[in-house]
């Protein structure tokens, strides 16, 4: 590579830079806004979506469709922009931080098995109250499903989208917030 090639790549990468490092969380907002949307607008505008475009995404398995566009969605919208702007704006000891954030635990593992299995009794319990036993009997009957569909959704939706998605939400916009707008009216601004 030429240095007249590097001198004009480093030049016109310098403004987009800059105006990343001048607002950061306007950048990550809009990186992260288009990297869902350019994944997810195929499903959207099919036909089994919108219906604008001629094609039909096929269902894939027991897992809605919504669930695998979700996936890369999560990867190249939230999760693209925190590493974006973090490595433009923080550099080294920003990512180190940044992914410091994904393995860090806050609660116990009780905690997961109680949110994984109470919820489901939770609604249980929840929809007798309405149509009777015709819930309770029916999750009596078809207990399996509770291993073979339930436990591997909830498996997929926090392995490959939560992780993602979140570790780029909370690692980057809940604690830019606060120091960019004040503490009550950042969780505020993240809450709405």
């Amino acid at each position: 590579m030429s240095p007249t090639t590097t001198t004009s790549q480093a030049a016109t990468s310098l403004p987009l830079k800059r105006l990343i490092i001048r607002h950061p969380l306007i950048a990550f907002f809009v990186i992260a806004f288009a990297g869902a949307w350019i994944v997810t607008l195929p499903l959207v505008l099919a036909q089994n979506g919108l219906g604008v475009l001629p094609y039909t995404i096929p269902e894939i398995g027991l897992v809605p469709l919504a669930e695998w566009f979700a996936i890369p969605a999560s990867i190249l919208g939230p999760t693209l922009a925190s590493f974006t702007v973090t490595a433009i704006t923080a550099g080294k000891a920003g990512m180190r931080q940044l992914l410091r954030r994904y393995v860090l635990w806050r609660v116990g593992v009780r905690w997961y098995l109680l949110v994984i299995v109470g919820v489901p009794l939770i609604q249980l319990v929840c929809s007798s109250v309405f149509l009777g036993t015709a819930p309770l009997t029916a999750f009596i009957r078809q207990w399996p499903l509770f291993f073979t569909t339930y436990l591997p959704n909830i498996l997929i939706i926090v392995v490959a989208v939560q992780i993602w998605e979140e570790g780029g939400w909370s690692g980057f916009a809940v604690p830019t917030l606060p120091q960019r707008f004040g503490a009550k009216r950042g969780e505020i601004m993240y809450a709405v």
